[in-house]
């Protein structure tokens, strides 16, 4: 069973350095767990509340929430902005938590609120690795999910999946069946009916694999992590802070290397460790590049195709340029990749969250990536060329009303130090094109 609640409190004794970390003694940190009926939510879990509050005012400028991956199911005012206004109080799912920054009504703020609150979201930012897991992995929309449900839209990000489900045309919610579909993530799912109140609930679809892998050692862990964090409490300077940092990522990389933990694992708890005691990323940078990936060069060129299937790239050679003489031929190569495509397509695995996967990784097969390639050439001659020239070209050659689809790929890499750089679909987009 994962400790969900004794994880949440290493981050709340980490926000509570906040003053001294930030040279900030006008502002203290005031945490306390709730019960999460309090804000139109239902679960057995309770939510740590933490306020960040200005002495001098006697007023909180910023509130967070941090509620364990749970089963929540939500009502009434909660349900309905959070799915009608795309969750406007979500910052993030982690492997750890549901982080909400909570809306504050009626605060005046003055010059000095405004400092204090950037510089406390930017220190949340960085200790919840908000750029990380906020990043959106996927978005598809109007489709159905098997036999049973209308989804208006589906957004994917690292450890949660966003469904809009329309009533009717939909079955009655069935959390066993979304906890097969989308795996090891948290999932928020809104029932939408043409009127009348949405029903909103969050579904645990099992645990994020890092916390998975170290169950038999997680008690351990936890208390190296608490008594890391209340030394570090006492060390203001950063440099300081730097050095103690390196002394217990050395002692926490003998812990995890004798338990017998993948070097992915070891990567993950280290930044954990690090963000933990605040200590900055660049700051950094340079000493946690493991010998394996000593050789390292950032990548600062857009990532596409040949990147994500190099062995492509001989293939797209033989592909026509994206010119008008070339219209013909290209929408004949596209009619003959889309029944390629067909015959021959992608497959969804089970994706390594630890490399920057998302826990269920669509892999397009080369036939699809092949007729997006063919695809985007055609939609470039349409965005490049005269209307008139185009219209004459079709008509001569007996492409008037052709209708073209496709997906449209976009691709993202990560770099893992001590492992490699993976490449991985971002986002599919249909595209469709009708021919004049």
């Amino acid at each position: 069973m994962i400790p969900y609640t004794a994880w949440i409190q290493l981050f709340v004794l980490t926000l509570k350095l906040f003053p001294s970390f930030n040279g900030a003694d006008e502002i203290q940190v005031k945490t306390s767990w709730i019960n999460l009926e309090s804000v139109g939510m239902y679960a057995k879990a309770q939510g740590m509340k933490v306020e960040f509050i200005s002495i001098e005012k006697n007023k909180p400028l910023l509130t967070y929430l941090l509620i364990p991956w749970d089963n929540i199911s939500m009502t009434g005012k909660e349900a309905d902005i959070s799915s009608l206004l795309g969750l406007p109080d979500l910052l993030c799912v982690t492997p750890f938590a549901i982080i909400q920054e909570r809306y504050i009504p009626d605060v005046s703020e003055g010059e000095d609120d405004v400092v204090f609150k950037e510089k406390i979201t930017t220190y949340i930012d960085e200790l919840l690795s908000k750029d990380k897991y906020s990043r959106l992995m996927g978005y598809k929309d109007s489709f159905t999910l098997g036999d049973h449900y209308q989804v208006i839209s589906m957004r994917q990000y690292p450890y949660m999946v966003d469904l809009s489900i329309a009533i009717p045309g939909s079955a009655h919610l069935d959390p066993e069946y979304f906890k097969k579909e989308y795996n090891k993530t948290m999932i928020f799912v809104s029932m939408l009916p043409d009127r009348g109140n949405v029903l909103a609930s969050w579904i645990k679809a099992g645990d994020a694999p890092e916390l998975t892998s170290v169950i038999s050692i997680q008690d351990q862990l936890i208390q190296m992590f608490e008594g890391y964090i209340a030394t570090a409490g006492s060390i203001r300077n950063v440099e300081d802070r730097i050095e103690f940092y390196m002394e217990c990522k050395a002692e926490l990389l003998d812990f995890l290397s004798s338990a017998g933990m993948d070097n992915a694992i070891k990567i993950f708890y280290c930044d954990l460790l690090r963000r933990l005691l605040a200590v900055p990323d660049e700051t950094v940078r340079e000493i946690q590049i493991d010998p394996v990936f000593g050789n390292y060069q950032p990548k600062e060129t857009p990532d596409v195709v040949t990147d994500y299937m190099p062995d492509i790239q001989q293939d797209i050679e033989t592909i026509p340029k994206a010119e008008l003489e070339n219209f013909y031929n290209l929408v004949e190569l596209f009619n003959d990749y889309k029944t390629r495509a067909k015959q021959n397509p992608g497959k969804t695995v089970e994706g390594n969250v630890l490399l920057g996967g998302l826990p269920e990784e669509y892999q397009p097969s080369k036939d699809e990536l092949m007729l997006a390639e063919i695809g985007e050439r055609i939609r470039k001659i349409n965005d490049t060329y005269n209307d008139k020239d185009i219209q004459v070209y079709c008509n001569e050659n007996g492409l008037n009303d052709v209708v073209l689809e496709y997906v449209r790929y976009s691709f993202i890499h990560y770099d893992v130090m001590g492992s490699g750089r993976f490449f991985y679909v971002s986002t599919q987009e249909t595209i469709r094109l009708l021919l004049p």
